[in-house]
């Protein structure tokens, strides 16, 4: 609500000013060209960007100044309260002037959550948190779909909000079935590690059972051949899939006092 009073009515095919008035293609296009140039450093930021248009003899009246303005507070608190590295605060910052063109194209579609800018900077923020330089080729590769997915909205985003939704919904797709695939691969690696533990663990109660039982008792070496092979063995196995809570471990427990009386 706030924007949209800041912002006052959408306009016509001009932005007025008291000196003059800008085409509305006119200051797309220069905007678009300002997109698709290297970014400059500093980053864009309200300041720079109408320094550069009045610098063009772009007039910018209060409707242009509201969505600059805007969209520099809201990237500018975005990324000083978000726990973003570096490298993903410096790729977002390239949608400023994407943002400035929403707004003024159409607020609502930055403000609705479903809108396709909105949409893409939630997404960033969602599956960025924790990522940092050092996270090997997985890493690497997260930074480098960002960037083009961005490169790609800079570059083909001119006038027209349509296409926005294919770009931000593709790299929502693609972040989905990662996170999906990652959930897949260490459910995996849980249950390896699950089992393992399992493993030792019977392995161990197995070891500790049969050195009890025979303790202080003279036995045929063929016995005590079997019981540590074959025997124990089984018993391990049992216990891995049963649990030492269960009737037929107990039943192996009985079979070994009878096998070694």
């Amino acid at each position: 609500r706030l924007l949209s009073i800041t912002l006052g009515e959408p306009p016509g095919e001009s932005w007025a000013s008291d000196d003059a008035s800008i085409s509305r293609a006119t200051l797309m296009t220069v905007l678009s060209s300002l997109q698709k140039a290297p970014v400059p450093k500093p980053a864009w930021s309200a300041a720079l960007l109408i320094d550069t248009l009045h610098a063009q003899q772009l007039n910018t009246d209060s409707r242009l100044l509201a969505a600059i303005r805007f969209a520099d507070m809201q990237l500018t608190h975005l990324l000083r309260h978000s726990l973003l590295d570096e490298s993903i605060r410096a790729q977002l910052q390239r949608l400023f002037i994407p943002l400035v063109k929403t707004l003024l194209l159409d607020e609502a579609h930055y403000i609705d959550a479903t809108g396709a800018v909105a949409r893409l900077i939630d997404t960033v923020c969602e599956s960025a948190v924790g990522w940092y330089g050092g996270l090997g080729r997985g890493g690497e590769q997260y930074l480098l779909q960002l960037a083009d997915t961005i490169e790609q909205l800079l570059q083909g985003f001119e006038s027209g909000l349509p296409v926005l939704e294919p770009i931000a919904s593709a790299f929502a797709e693609s972040i989905s079935r990662e996170t999906e695939r990652i959930a897949r691969l260490e459910k995996r690696i849980c249950e390896t590690e699950v089992g393992a533990l399992r493993a030792r663990r019977a392995q161990l109660l197995v070891v500790d059972f049969f050195n009890e039982k025979i303790a202080g008792r003279e036995l045929p070496k063929k016995i005590v051949g079997y019981l540590q092979t074959d025997f124990l063995e089984q018993m391990r196995l049992f216990l891995i899939q049963e649990g030492p809570q269960s009737e037929l471990w107990k039943r192996w427990q009985k079979l070994m006092d009878t096998l070694v009386w």
